[in-house]
């Protein structure tokens, strides 16, 4: 039987997403304490097996527009009911 006092909790994203927890070998992993990101789990929204739309040049030395990746744009959800 559930806890009646139990919050129930959801990802605050729909469809398919990656887990990347990177970098993987440094703390604080996305190198700041500030802001809670000490040891942050990145969310990265695929469609088949590509984080992108296209895939050229940009892909190659990591300087793509945000506007190219599957997740730029997408809605994020609360995780609870809240007020």
């Amino acid at each position: 039987m559930a806890d009646p006092g139990a919050v129930v909790l959801q990802l605050p994203f729909r469809g398919t997403w990656r887990v990347e927890n990177s970098p993987a070998r440094r703390v604080p992993s996305h190198g700041t304490h500030l802001f809670a990101t000490t040891y942050a789990i990145d969310f990265t929204a695929v469609r088949g097996r590509r984080t992108a739309t296209t895939r050229d040049w940009r892909s190659l030395l990591g300087t793509e527009p945000v506007d190219r990746f599957v997740g730029f744009g997408q809605p994020v959800l609360a995780p609870a009911a809240g007020r």
